[in-house]
């Protein structure tokens, strides 16, 4: 049950945290564990990037998805 970066964005006020990594993806256990804690699960496309790129690039988003809320 995947969303886009937007739609997690979406109507979201106030921090946001996002876990990033690794390039290898996350095991089952560990996304589990995310969902538990509150996390919601998104895909910013098939291509697979550099973790240093795709701080960048979330950042990116969630500040331009953000900035769209207010």
């Amino acid at each position: 049950n995947r969303q886009t970066l937007k739609e997690c964005c979406k109507d979201h006020r106030g921090k946001l945290i996002a876990a990033i990594g690794p390039e290898g993806g996350w095991v089952e256990y560990e996304l589990e564990k995310f969902i538990e804690a509150g996390f919601s699960g998104f895909s910013i496309g098939p291509r697979i990037l550099r973790v240093d790129t795709a701080v960048v690039n979330i950042h990116g988003r969630i500040m331009a998805a953000m900035a769209n809320n207010h």
